[in-house]
């Protein structure tokens, strides 16, 4: 016990141990400040990624341990011990403590890796779940995720759609709104409109409000959508053809309808048209949008916020198969029931985080973005081009 007392007073005696001591101390803090809560945001300040901090935790205790034997070495010296003692009550525990510094490191290295494995199988497991099961039918379905991604939107925006204030002419009907309104109000819902409650009327209006304010602050967006005199001969008329919608979209209801959406696409244009092309020198800023006559398809990508990924959604239906559904119902070849699982033109759609199948959409709205773009040229048509 004396011996041990003699060792604490002298522990820090050498001027070199103590540095190397404070220099582990330091190193070993300034590793793990990132997983101590709010004092992650220092860690932030003085750009320290996970790799450094994870080296900046091993050369601490590297520095720790030696200094520790600075001090053991010098404190053995001090006492000038003769070799036999110093072998029989002290290299003992040295090996000991030692090897117990190499046990706690690879349990936590072992830990470590065994997180990152438990990490990359929930990766695996959500990207075959999302590549698979994440299929859509009907527009209660389609639009309920059209609205959570553009709430999450962040850094990157893709729209190609008949209208800017996606779901407004489909919030009308009856059936449609009633389906979307009973749906389960998932975790993910709350979390991304913190609303507790569905109502397509309000989260339609929240759809386009969100919209105007992303155009803005996204860094990349790029918007593809008819022209005024197509929103209507190529969208509402062959919608309003259509058998649950007929009833609804009376000549009075379709000026309406019309209305609202050229309000939300003409307000668009001008917050497009106002963005600063370049507001950071050393990030890409890019705002265009285009209108074209028809559309072969619609779909949404976003940047996830928070995230390194991006969410896309596919709606499946063009101009094409928008008019050919509405002749095929108004001759009888199809129902028009929203309940009707089984009918031969339910509005189909899939969203997907999948990288490979992403990247492919991508590809696809920037060819008919630069196809738009030769096309406004040629006819002469205004074009709002940042890029």
């Amino acid at each position: 016990m004396e011996k041990f007392e003699h060792f604490l007073d002298f522990l820090g005696g050498s001027k070199l141990g103590a540095l190397f001591i404070v220099i582990g101390i330091v190193a070993v803090f300034l590793g793990a400040i990132a997983e101590i809560g709010a004092i992650g945001k220092v860690a932030e300040k003085i750009k320290i990624d996970e790799t450094g901090r994870r080296w900046l935790r091993y050369m601490g205790v590297i520095f720790l341990g030696l200094g520790l034997a600075i001090d053991l070495a010098s404190y053995l010296h001090s006492q000038q011990l003769p070799n036999k003692e110093i072998i029989v009550d002290y290299l003992p525990v040295v090996i000991i403590a030692v090897v117990a510094l190499i046990a706690g490191f690879s349990e936590v290295k072992l830990r470590t890796r065994i997180g990152e494995l438990r990490q990359a199988e929930e990766h695996l497991v959500s990207s075959v779940e999302d590549a698979t099961r994440h299929v859509l039918k009907g527009i209660p379905q389609i639009f309920d995720r059209a609205y959570q991604l553009i709430k999450q939107a962040d850094k990157e925006l893709w729209i190609i759609s008949f209208a800017l204030d996606f779901g407004e002419c489909h919030s009308h009907i009856p059936s449609i709104a009633n389906t979307y309104n009973r749906m389960a109000v998932s975790e993910a819902y709350k979390t991304n409109t913190k609303k507790r409650r569905r109502n397509m009327s309000d989260d339609v209006k929240d759809f386009a409000e969100t919209l105007k304010s992303k155009v803005v602050s996204i860094p990349r967006v790029h918007i593809l959508t008819l022209c005024d005199e197509d929103i209507r001969k190529n969208f509402l008329e062959p919608l309003a053809g259509r058998p649950k919608y007929k009833s609804i979209f009376v000549e009075s209801k379709k000026n309406e309808v019309y209305g609202l959406i050229q309000q939300v696409k003409q307000k668009i244009i001008d917050r497009v048209k106002a963005r600063d092309p370049a507001p950071n020198e050393d990030e890409e800023f890019i705002g265009r949008m285009f209108e074209v006559h028809r559309l072969p398809i619609q779909l949404f990508i976003a940047g996830i916020k928070g995230q390194d990924r991006l969410g896309c959604l596919v709606f499946m239906v063009g101009t094409e198969i928008l008019l050919g559904a509405t002749r095929a119902a108004e001759n009888g070849l199809a129902s028009d029931s929203v309940e009707d699982d089984d009918q031969e033109f339910y509005e189909p759609g899939f969203y997907t985080e999948l990288k490979e199948v992403v990247d492919v959409y991508k590809a696809l709205a920037n060819a008919l973005l630069s196809e738009a773009k030769a096309q406004c040229d040629a006819d002469r048509r205004p074009v709002y081009d940042g890029k």
